[in-house]
């Protein structure tokens, strides 16, 4: 019962959403078509084999997915699927339905579906259940109820396999305001079924968790030009619910214990970020701050990195009828929030890009990035022998040529990337210097009336330790071909890589040699009877020798057989409409 009523206020509002939007202009349903529909279907089948190296998927795989878009009068229904031999027993399954009907401001989520309410509430976390977002002018609702995370038994035999506990939340979004402009509330809880599993995993360190999280989320215009926007966020996080209840006694303890049981292993943190962004036609720098407090987190999200403070700055700036673009950030970020660490990481980052546009068939971009760190006394002094401090850096050059005509197109690229760490701590850095420089050429050849393309790369690249030396050597080679006024196409590759590799042997002292080579073979051919269907067939083959490592040798296979098939309908005669 006490579940039932947290999910009460969910429900309630969805029913009155969808209360609101059936009073509501039910007279210009009719001005719509009755009924039309539109989306894509597609299957494939994989086939896979290797000897050498460990198979890295099954021998033989299938997929089939859709999306389905029907309108009936101004409700749009949108339905998406995927199905998979794939389904075992992960966190997420692959065999997927789910359905999002909208009308007007109201859009519905059903089945397995992802919402987003803010970056430290509820983000883009996969769930099944229900869930509905709803903005009558200038007023904005949210809610979602389901399950984020589905019961997984352990079993040591497969190495894939992540036991878990089945999770189950809710989230709710009241806010005021537009896309532009507005100011939300969000209310996010998530907790674990420690039933859910047969029997406790052995080798995984696997707790039951609960969390609750509020937040607050803004975007405000000052001015025309001047943008405001900050994400605040509270979470109150138990990492298992198993531990004892805490037996102190305070006032704020009984507060957080009316949202959610206060266990010997339940934090409270907040995470905060905030940023201010100018912006005029050929200039706009942005402004940012942002604090996320140690193991700050929320389980409405994927991944949510903890314990930094960050500000950066970044413009930049167009010039000459965006013929010339110049841009970069700065950032200064450091870790040890609450002085828990031994040692307080500092770190600075920045970026510089220029883009040279001078005419539509010659252009050039530059760009790079500089990243520092610097490690200073936590909660003990730093040994000087294992003090972290560093400097990476790299840089990229990359002009290009495009010339075209009526009969032929000509592209070709030069990228040249240079590399460059460097080890600040004198006991450690004849190991860990390292740097390294590649240059690459990419050319290709369009006839534009026969649809026949042709092109070819060239890579060369060294990287260089303090025990260790690579050289890389490769190129590519390939074509394709419209056939039937392009109802068929086909085409090739082959590429080749060579490696010479020079590393310390730590046992001997010496220098050893050692090389590599690695040949990929494709092929494919697409077919398209009609606009709507296609059929691609693809092959990818792939040989490596040598005596860099045990696995050297080995060989790759994979086929697979594609279909699709888009489709659209609706009404064009009153005939029609009565069929």
């Amino acid at each position: 019962m006490a579940r039932l009523r947290t999910h009460i206020p969910i429900l309630l509002l969805l029913i009155a959403a969808q209360q609101a939007v059936a009073q509501t202009d039910v007279e210009k349903i009719t001005e719509a078509p009755p009924f039309s529909f539109s989306g894509s279907v597609g299957a494939s089948v994989v086939g896979y084999s290797a000897s050498g190296i460990p198979e890295r998927r099954e021998p033989f795989s299938w997929t089939v997915n859709g999306t389905f878009n029907p309108t009936i009068y101004s409700l749009q229904l949108p339905i998406d699927f995927i199905f998979s031999e794939q389904e075992r027993d992960f966190r997420q399954p692959f065999n997927q339905f789910g359905i999002s009907p909208r009308y007007k401001s109201l859009t519905g989520y059903f089945g397995y579906r992802a919402m987003t309410m803010s970056p430290y509430t509820l983000d883009g976390v996969t769930f099944l259940g229900a869930g509905m977002e709803f903005n009558p002018g200038k007023f904005r609702f949210a809610g979602m109820i389901g399950r984020l995370q589905r019961a997984v038994e352990e079993d040591t035999t497969q190495f894939y396999n992540i036991p878990a506990y089945q999770r189950n939340g809710y989230a709710l979004k009241v806010g005021f305001g537009s896309q532009e402009s507005y100011f939300d509330v969000i209310w996010f809880h998530a907790n674990d079924d420690s039933a859910s599993l047969k029997k406790a995993p052995t080798q995984n360190e696997l707790y039951p968790a609960e969390n609750s999280v509020l937040g607050l989320t803004l975007k405000t215009n000052i001015t025309p030009e001047l943008t405001l926007d900050a994400d605040v966020a509270g979470s109150l996080h138990t990492r298992d619910t198993r531990a004892p209840l805490t037996d102190l006694d305070s006032s704020d303890l009984d507060f957080f214990s009316s949202v959610q049981p206060i266990h010997n292993s339940t934090a409270l943190n907040l995470a905060s970020k905030a940023g201010l962004s100018f912006a005029i036609p050929t200039f706009k720098i942005r402004a940012g701050y942002e604090r996320v407090e140690p193991n700050f987190t929320s389980l409405g999200t994927w991944y949510l990195a903890s314990d930094f403070e960050r500000w950066t700055i970044a413009p930049a700036l167009d010039l000459f009828d965006n013929r010339l673009r110049l841009g970069g950030s700065v950032g200064i970020q450091h870790d040890n929030l609450l002085d828990t660490r031994f040692a307080e990481t500092n770190r600075l980052i920045g970026s510089a890009n220029v883009g040279w546009y001078p005419t539509d068939a010659f252009g050039i971009d530059a760009n790079y990035i500089n990243y520092s760190t610097d490690q200073s006394a936590g909660r003990v002094a730093i040994n000087d022998s294992i003090r972290v401090r560093n400097v990476s850096q790299s840089a990229t050059l990359a002009p290009r040529l495009l010339l075209q005509s009526e009969a032929l197109n000509h592209f070709i690229t030069v990228i040249g990337n240079y590399q460059e760490f460097s080890d600040l701590n004198a006991f450690t850095n004849a190991f860990t210097n390292s740097r390294g420089n590649n240059i690459s050429l990419i050319y290709n050849l369009t006839f534009v009336e026969s649809a026949v393309s042709i092109g070819f790369s060239v890579l060369r690249g060294t990287t260089e330790t303090g025990t260790l030396d690579i050289g890389t050597t490769g190129g590519t080679l390939n074509g394709s071909l419209g056939l039937f006024d392009n109802t068929l196409s086909v085409g090739a590759s082959a590429g080749y890589t060579a490696t010479e590799t020079t590393a310390l042997n730590l046992a001997t002292g010496q220098m050893e040699a050692f090389d590599g080579t690695v040949i990929n073979l494709t092929a494919n051919a697409g077919f398209r009877p009609t606009t709507e269907d296609q059929f691609t067939f693809t092959l990818y083959r792939t040989q490596g020798a040598g005596t860099i490592s045990a696995s050297s040798d080995f060989n790759e296979l994979t086929a697979t057989l594609a279909y699709s098939r888009t489709f659209s309908w609706k009404p064009d005669s009153p005939e029609e409409e009565g069929r």
